[in-house]
């Protein structure tokens, strides 16, 4: 299953974004995905932040310099 995780890099940004934005919402007024995002979204990027954004960021510093591979 490990292959598929470095495809949320591309929706890391959404992801933080989205997990903010529950966490400012009113519990009570909020869908079931929104209030369990506290709980699930910190552990997914918990995860991407150690198993593939280093080589992700790395991959984005070459970009800068014109290098891609």
């Amino acid at each position: 299953m490990h292959w598929h995780y470095p495809l949320l890099v591309h929706h890391y940004e959404k992801l933080v974004e989205f997990h903010d934005a529950a966490a400012a919402k009113d519990p009570h007024g909020i869908c079931r995905m929104e209030r369990e995002a506290d709980d699930h979204v910190p552990l997914l990027l918990q995860f991407l932040d150690h198993q593939v954004i280093e080589g992700v960021r790395a991959e984005q510093e070459r970009n800068k310099r014109g290098f891609y591979t």
